[in-house]
C-alpha cells in the first residue's frame, strides 16, 4: 500500500478505536486471515472497526484501500471460536460486502517472521501495455527475490493524454544477493521496455 494510504488508514483506525494490541490472542482464540470488498462509502472503515470490536475480535494486522468506486481490506484476526464466525456473517452484511476467510493455525500465527537479508523498495513508470506487472516479478523471481508488498496505479500524463503505468513496492531477500548483476538486469528491461525502474536498498532493520 502506498505509505500516504497507510498512514490515513492508521488514523481511521486509531479513531475508531481498532488498533489492536489491546488484547493478547489467548490458545483458544481462532486465527484467520479476513478478505472482504464492496461499494466504498464514508463510514465503512468505522462500521468494520465495530463489528470486529464488538465481537471480541482484535484485528492483529491489516491492510486497506480504496480501488476504483470500491472498498477492499484484508485483515488478519484472532478472535474465540464462536465470534470468528460472527464477524465472518456479519461483515457480510456490511454495505454489501464479499468476504472469503482463510484459516490460520496457531502455530503460524504466533511464528516469529525472520527479518531479511536483503531489502530494497522500487518504482517502475512507463508508457502503460500488458505484461509490465510480469516482466517486473520475473525479473525478480529469477534472482531469487520476493515481493513483500506492491501497489500499482495508472494515470494521464500532462501532455499527449498517454495512460502511464505506475508501480512501487518492497522486494525481500532471506539471503545477501548481487545487487550489480540485479541493477544491470533492471537497466536492460528498462531499455527494453521503455520504462523506468529505480531500485533503493534498504537497511534490513526497516
Amino acid at each position: 500500500m502506498h505509505p500516504t494510504m497507510m498512514h490515513m488508514v492508521r488514523v481511521n483506525l486509531a479513531r475508531a478505536g481498532m488498533v489492536s494490541v489491546s488484547r493478547a490472542s489467548t490458545p483458544a482464540d481462532s486465527h484467520f486471515i479476513l478478505t472482504a470488498t464492496g461499494p466504498d462509502r464514508a463510514g465503512i472503515v468505522f462500521d468494520i472497526a465495530k463489528l470486529v470490536l464488538d465481537n471480541n475480535g482484535d484485528i492483529q494486522e491489516s491492510r486497506m484501500m480504496r480501488m476504483g468506486c470500491d472498498f477492499s481490506l484484508m485483515m488478519r484476526v484472532a478472535a474465540p471460536k464462536p465470534d470468528a464466525d460472527q464477524i465472518t456473517q456479519k461483515l457480510g452484511k456490511v454495505g454489501g460486502m464479499s468476504v472469503i476467510t482463510h484459516p490460520v493455525t496457531a502455530e503460524r500465527a504466533n511464528q516469529v517472521v525472520p527479518k531479511p537479508a536483503w531489502k530494497a523498495n522500487f518504482n517502475v513508470e512507463g508508457v502503460n501495455h500488458p505484461g509490465l506487472v510480469y516482466k517486473v516479478t520475473e525479473l525478480f523471481f529469477a534472482r531469487g527475490l520476493r515481493v513483500e508488498k506492491l501497489h500499482t496505479d495508472t494515470k494521464i500524463a500532462p501532455f499527449g493524454g498517454t495512460v502511464l503505468f505506475l508501480m512501487d513496492g518492497t522486494i525481500i531477500s532471506d539471503k545477501p544477493i548481487d545487487f550489480a548483476d540485479l541493477k544491470e538486469a533492471s537497466e536492460s528491461l528498462s531499455s527494453f521496455l521503455g520504462i523506468d525502474l529505480d531500485l533503493k536498498p534498504l537497511p534490513t532493520s526497516e
